[in-house]
């Protein structure tokens, strides 16, 4: 079998994160070339088509799949329409972009099912080629760079967060859905979903922005969530929980824990669990199979995982009952 090249973009200072991913899931690929915010992997065992590259659960990088070389300017176009051919997309989508996601554009219409061209700038004068199988499970936009900005009024850059991940996973929310948001102080996060018409109850023992304490669909519940208690869900008025979104500044074994602890008091009528899980250091991905394992065990049938711009050393968490 002739080499195949796969690209990976992790968020720029993400590198050994990914890298560390990438040799406990699939230790047969190798490092072939590195700068900050793009690798490529050489590959050569088992041939991965573009579709089957596009369902790999990889959690430190927004956008992956196969690597087709490098180019330049002078020969784009020429090597555009050889990579078209060679893929047989005829007029797919082109995504050009830039890995520090200062420029991005989208020639033609991005629809899931299809190959999607990537240009990839990497430093000034570089450029690689890739493509990808555009499916519900990463972002439409090039890079996965949705054009998202973040309002002068926000609390805090959690605002961005909860709204690149909603762009980015199938996550379905019917109306106006009841939110517990742990670990929402300041309120960047329940801004957003106030915002989009949400209730949302905020559990933490930090202050929260006036802007959010004076929304009349925002409840405060002031203490940590270890102390947290079923009756409390009495006093909130809150016994039917839709989404519990989770945030917190500690350890994410502890962050699981008490948060499997309080959803299953809701556990019933829950849909679903939005975790953001703070790694310090590399060596700790090797914990995230043992948080899959653990939320799966809980009920959760459906566990996605993945970086979106705004992460820093950290990535999402989907649980989803369906």
């Amino acid at each position: 079998m002739q080499n195949q090249f796969i690209f990976f973009c992790p968020n720029i200072g993400n590198e050994l994160y990914l890298k560390k991913e990438i040799s406990l899931k699939w230790p047969h690929l190798h490092l072939a070339y590195s700068r900050p915010g793009f690798l490529t992997y050489k590959n050569s065992r088992t041939f991965f088509s573009l579709r089957e590259l596009s369902e790999w659960d990889v959690s430190f990088s927004r956008r992956h799949g196969c690597c087709y070389g490098p180019t330049n300017q002078l020969s784009l176009e020429a090597d555009l329409k050889k990579l078209r051919l060679q893929l047989d997309c005829g007029e797919s989508a082109l995504h050009i972009w830039d890995v520090q996601g200062s420029s991005q554009s989208e020639k033609g219409t991005t629809l899931a099912g299809q190959i999607i061209l990537n240009v990839i700038q990497v430093k000034d004068e570089e450029f690689w080629l890739g493509a990808h199988f555009q499916n519900d499970l990463s972002s439409f936009f090039p890079g996965g760079f949705p054009p998202i900005k973040l309002p002068s009024a926000s609390p805090s850059r959690a605002y961005l967060k909860i709204a690149e991940v909603l762009d980015r996973f199938p996550i379905e929310l019917e109306g106006k859905e009841i939110f517990m948001e742990i670990g929402s102080s300041p309120g960047g996060a329940t801004y957003f979903l106030l915002n989009q018409g949400h209730r949302v109850i905020g559990i933490d023992p930090g202050e929260m922005h006036s802007i959010c304490t004076s929304h009349q669909k925002f409840t405060h519940y002031k203490t940590p969530i270890q102390d947290f208690k079923k009756s409390d869900l009495n006093q909130l008025g809150a016994e039917k929980i839709d989404w519990i979104a989770v945030d917190m500044n500690l350890d994410a074994t502890f962050s699981i824990q008490q948060s499997l602890r309080v959803a299953g008091y809701v556990k019933n009528h829950l849909k679903g669990m939005i975790f953001t899980l703070k790694i310090p250091q590399a060596q700790q991905v090797e914990k995230i199979s043992s948080y899959i394992n653990r939320i799966q065990k809980f009920g959760f049938k459906t566990v996605l995982t993945g970086q979106v711009p705004d992460h820093r050393k950290e990535f999402t968490l989907i649980a989803l009952k369906d």
